[in-house]
């Protein structure tokens, strides 16, 4: 069985596991989008590649919590706009965990790691 891509992961995510399984609103899944595409962003200037060329092994623990801190330094967003990322980025490394248990080690099964800095232990979801 292949690894699907990252495309088809977001595809089934946002179009199905957001709205059908979790019931959630369009208002939600709208910013679940709007998070996800931001990280992409992040991760897509960090790599250097095209959106489109974004693997899953691209999404590291080091490459969200550098996100988080970008979100802070670089957008000067509140502190709740990164733990709100933060709980998408959750979301969707929950879900697509399946996918990534097939792959090497290095993608985050979540965002959070009993290593990570002191800095990015203001953006653990409580």
């Amino acid at each position: 069985m292949t690894t699907p891509s990252l495309g088809t992961l977001l595809q089934a995510f946002l179009a199905d596991e957001l709205p059908v399984q979790k019931g959630l609103r369009l208002a939600s899944i709208r910013a679940h989008r709007d998070a996800l595409r931001l990280f992409l962003i992040f991760v897509a200037e960090d790599v250097p590649c095209r959106l489109t060329q974004i693997t899953l092994e691209a999404l590291t623990l080091d490459r969200v919590q550098r996100f988080l801190q970008h979100l802070e330094t670089t957008r000067h967003n509140h502190r709740r706009t990164p733990n709100h990322r933060l709980t998408v980025l959750h979301s969707f490394f929950e879900f697509s965990r399946p996918a990534r248990a097939r792959m090497p080690k290095r993608c985050p099964t979540s965002c959070r790691s009993p290593s990570q800095t002191s800095a990015s232990t203001r953006h653990s979801v409580s």
